[in-house]
């Protein structure tokens, strides 16, 4: 099944590949993911309807950001699967002889749809579904900062957890335990990650 292949390059951004084991949760994110990408393109929709998102059961803050990827996965299998037109039922993340696996059921086979024109997207509808930011001035005013949160402050920055951890001081298997809500960074680490602009993640 092609869905392993086209989602694998947004590992990096929800998958802990620094800790013990193999992060199945993360892994199963992203493959839930890429399945309503998936099922959303079959529908010949260019966006994924907010009720997919909520029932995937993430954080408030998270939810932008994890739509916009996803929005990313459906123009994807549009340009490198336009001809593949079977459902995606189910996808669970098991282990095999050691190894994460992606465990596929399929469902039917859906009509061709129109693909949607892509050139006809404003600048401002792109630049939505590719910069999804939190005010970093709102969250200096939270005492307590969620993996959600955390995650959303890398991706407004479009950094890897390997390269934010170069920028901030950290080691990327510390910005993945804050991620997955394993370990809270401590007030200096916040300051460092709320001083970082764009223009250094460059």
């Amino acid at each position: 099944m092609r869905l392993r292949i086209f989602v694998h390059r947004f590992f990096s951004e929800y998958v802990d590949n620094e800790g013990d084991g193999y992060d199945l949760i993360g892994r199963a994110a992203v493959w839930q993911m890429g399945q309503i990408a998936w099922n959303t393109a079959l529908e010949g929709r260019s966006e994924v309807p907010p009720p997919r998102i909520e029932k995937m059961n993430v954080g408030q803050e998270i939810q932008e950001i994890v739509a916009a990827d996803i929005n990313k996965m459906i123009r994807l299998k549009y340009e490198k699967y336009p001809n593949m037109r079977i459902s995606i039922e189910k996808t669970e993340a098991v282990m095999l002889h050691g190894l994460p696996k992606l465990k596929i059921t399929l469902g039917a086979v859906c009509r061709p749809v129109e693909i949607p024109d892509y050139s006809l997207t404003s600048d401002e509808d792109k630049l939505k579904q590719t910069n999804v930011s939190i005010s970093p001035d709102k969250m200096k005013k939270e005492t307590k900062y969620t993996p959600e949160q955390l995650l959303a402050r890398r991706k407004e920055l479009g950094l890897s957890q390997v390269k934010l951890g170069e920028i901030s001081g950290v080691s990327a298997k510390k910005i993945s335990a804050w991620e997955h809500g394993q370990s809270e960074p401590d007030e200096t680490a916040i300051r460092k990650l709320f001083e970082i602009k764009p223009e250094d993640a460059k």
